[in-house]
């Protein structure tokens, strides 16, 4: 049984740390400044952004990785079916980053005339091509699932 009194405190105290850390890494204001220097943060510069930047590309192809093997594991060796929420977290993720990244890249590139802008219409059938292959990869899996 759920109890909200006290189920809910971890998530609380969750939040209000995600929140805290968000505020004091992106906070601007003299507080937060004041804050990073008492717990010997320095700002980042470039090169630390990008290996920050690597670190979490990393974190997320190994989560989706594990997730993708957790599906499998459920799929085949627990003869319970396709987990659809784990493939449907998988392919959000793909399609996510497949749209962020082509929308950053049309802003990136629109108006220099060195590069041309990336056209919207292979983001949307690459999205639909994404969509189409995951469903069918998922009908695959059921079949193959139920055969054995």
């Amino acid at each position: 049984m759920w109890d909200f009194r006290t189920d809910v405190i971890p998530l609380l105290v969750l939040a209000a740390l995600g929140g805290w850390s968000v505020w004091l890494g992106r906070g601007g204001s003299v507080r937060a400044k004041q804050m990073r220097e008492q717990l010997n943060m320095p700002e980042k510069d470039e090169m630390e952004r990008a290996i920050h930047h690597k670190s979490i590309t990393a974190a997320y192809y190994a989560m989706l990785c594990v997730l993708g093997v957790y599906m499998l594991y459920i799929g085949w060796v627990k003869q319970e079916g396709i987990n659809n929420i784990a493939l449907a977290a998988i392919l959000a993720a793909f399609a996510v980053q497949t749209g962020v990244t082509a929308v950053l890249r049309y802003r990136s590139t629109k108006g220099d005339e060195e590069y041309k802008p990336h056209p919207l219409w292979k983001t949307l059938l690459l999205l639909a091509v994404i969509a189409i292959g995951g469903t069918a990869a998922c009908f695959l899996l059921l079949i193959l699932v139920l055969t054995v």
